[in-house]
């Protein structure tokens, strides 16, 4: 609100006085103005995953700022159910984190049995990938080829 609507001020930087008031006023009328106005819904968008990367989720994911906990404590008083609805939605993204994690997991070790170092391998399309790099590089090759295609590099170097 200072930068949009501010005068410079003696310490250099620009001041709105009553910027608070001024972005409550403003920004309370957003979503009504948002269902008509495909510009301002985009706004608004915007400014909702602001807030949730910024302050909502590092709030739950135990990492957040002074700023966090404020928005935090002010969105617990004015709105639980839509802190209750974050809460569960983290949770939920870690459930599905842990298993994507197990999977790539189970999907590197089970690449680690295509690989040699120095070797190359012919996919199923007769690429050629050269492993002469770490094994990880070699693992990822597979692990994209196999995601990319749904079919395994052919069991025999040439």
């Amino acid at each position: 609100m200072h930068s949009v609507f501010g005068r410079p001020a003696a310490a250099r930087e620009l001041f709105a006085p009553g910027a608070r008031e001024m972005a409550e006023r403003i920004l309370s009328t957003l979503p009504e103005i948002a269902a008509s106005n495909v510009m301002i819904a985009r706004s608004l968008e915007i400014i909702h995953a602001s807030l949730w990367a910024e302050f909502a989720k590092p709030y739950l994911n135990n990492a957040a700022t002074p700023e966090g906990c404020i928005f935090w404590k002010a969105l617990e008083s004015t709105s639980p159910e839509l802190a209750a609805e974050a809460r569960r939605s983290v949770e939920t993204g870690r459930v599905h984190a842990s298993r994507l994690e197990n999977a790539a997991w189970e999907a590197c070790v089970a690449s680690r049995a295509v690989f040699l170092l120095r070797r190359h391998r012919i996919c199923c399309t007769g690429t050629v990938f050269c492993c002469t790099g770490t094994a990880f590089a070699a693992q990822a090759q597979y692990l994209l080829h196999f995601c990319y295609t749904g079919a395994a590099f052919d069991a025999q170097a040439r």
